[in-house]
């Protein structure tokens, strides 16, 4: 039999799936064990893209995969989107000292987006800071 359900806690969404012995061989070749893998360490945050997971979107921009926090440290707060352009629907604005947990960055528009997940699959997306050449020029907040 099967057991699945997901649990979300913490800072993370686990979908985990249970399979006992019967049902093993339904899903592996004859003979197989399951594979248990070990975590590895979370790298620290940082914007060097090299040691990231990446991938590109539908507009052809590049992401990068990180997991953090943001926190709004500009007076006038900052637009929170639907889409990593400036011309993408408002969702809102974010005042001073809101705090963002996002899981990718990228580089577009002049900007360093970050991607804030926001359940049912939908996604936020908020300018960080200015972007000149792939690299961050300006920042308006801290990360941790």
């Amino acid at each position: 039999s099967i057991a699945g359900w997901q649990y979300t806690g913490g800072d993370m969404d686990r979908s985990i799936w249970y399979l006992d012995a019967n049902s093993w061989d339904k899903f592996a070749k004859p003979g197989a064990k399951p594979q248990t893998e070990t975590p590895k360490p979370t790298p620290a945050p940082s914007q060097n893209s090299a040691k990231y997971d990446s991938w590109t979107d539908e507009l052809g921009v590049k992401w990068y995969k990180e997991d953090g926090k943001f926190t709004v440290t500009v007076d006038e707060g900052i637009v929170l989107r639907w889409g990593a352009t400036t011309k993408s629907a408002k969702i809102g604005v974010l005042p001073k000292g809101s705090v963002v947990k996002y899981d990718a960055f990228c580089h577009s528009g002049g900007y360093v987006w970050i991607r804030q997940p926001r359940g049912n699959g939908q996604y936020g997306y908020l300018p960080t800071g200015e972007s000149s050449g792939g690299k961050r020029t300006s920042t308006w907040g801290k990360f941790e």
